[in-house]
């Protein structure tokens, strides 16, 4: 299953058909249903968080792609240690602006899992600044709190894009 793995998640930053990329976001997400599927991801959940990452950075996503993908986001934020979650500020801009996504059911997802991140910050844990790859190395850990999940999505506000600004604020309305 490794190697399968491995091949599937290449697809990931595969920007040129929407389609695979889309098979392979719902590939790895289905894995976590079956047993050994679950084992796998789960010793496997921070390099499959990088990858997320790395093409987040990229934003490679296609239209196609985004819902696929953001349930995916979702299944590893559900299974995220309280010592894992340097990575919500890294992928929380994406989920704002997904949030004035077109297709409704996108909408959908994207809120949900800014519900669930907010749970998930409310539940407690710390941000380690060092593996964050776009913050700024001030404070080396940050608790985890409701408060400062508020904070970032408040930082979107500022936003540099057209759809940032609405986006953060439909984001605020919807927590």
């Amino acid at each position: 299953m490794g190697r399968l793995y491995e091949a599937v998640v290449l697809l990931f930053a595969n920007d040129a058909d929407g389609a695979l990329q889309k098979k392979a976001h719902k590939f790895v997400k289905s894995m976590a249903e079956t047993d050994t599927g679950r084992v796998a991801l789960k010793s496997n959940l921070e390099e499959l968080m990088r990858n997320i990452l790395d093409t987040t950075a990229a934003v490679t996503a296609t239209a196609t792609a985004k819902r696929a993908r953001l349930s995916l986001i979702s299944h590893v934020v559900s299974h995220m240690d309280p010592t894992d979650l340097y990575s919500v500020p890294s992928i929380l801009s994406e989920v704002i602006v997904a949030t004035k996504e077109v297709n409704e059911k996108t909408r959908n997802v994207a809120h949900d899992l800014l519900v669930a991140m907010g749970h998930k910050m409310k539940s407690g844990g710390i941000i380690s600044s060092e593996r964050v790859g776009d913050m700024e190395r001030a404070a080396s850990e940050t608790q985890a709190t409701i408060s400062e999940y508020f904070t970032m999505v408040t930082a979107d506000l500022a936003g540099t894009t057209a759809h940032m600004v609405p986006a953060a604020i439909t984001s605020l309305s919807r927590l």
